[in-house]
């Protein structure tokens, strides 16, 4: 377990953790910008289990809520 951690840390720059949220979140803003789903629902299917900590995470990683990224993806 110790190996493969040091080895994703080599690789990516990232630990696992923070690899794991970036996938998270990669899969959240696909949702955001491609579907209508409701944003409780991409939180849930992103693999967050709180809707409100799902905002929170990505308000701090993206630097804006899931909506105004939603938002922002549609006048683009």
């Amino acid at each position: 377990n110790g190996y493969m951690c040091k080895m994703i840390k080599e690789f990516t720059g990232s630990n696992f953790g923070d690899l794991i949220t970036e996938l998270k979140l990669l899969e959240a803003k696909e949702l955001l910008s491609g579907t209508d789903m409701p944003i409780e629902s991409v939180a849930e299917i992103s693999g967050y289990n709180s809707p409100a900590y799902f905002a929170s995470a990505f308000k701090k990683a993206i630097g804006m809520t899931p909506r105004q990224y939603r938002n922002h993806m549609e006048n683009e």
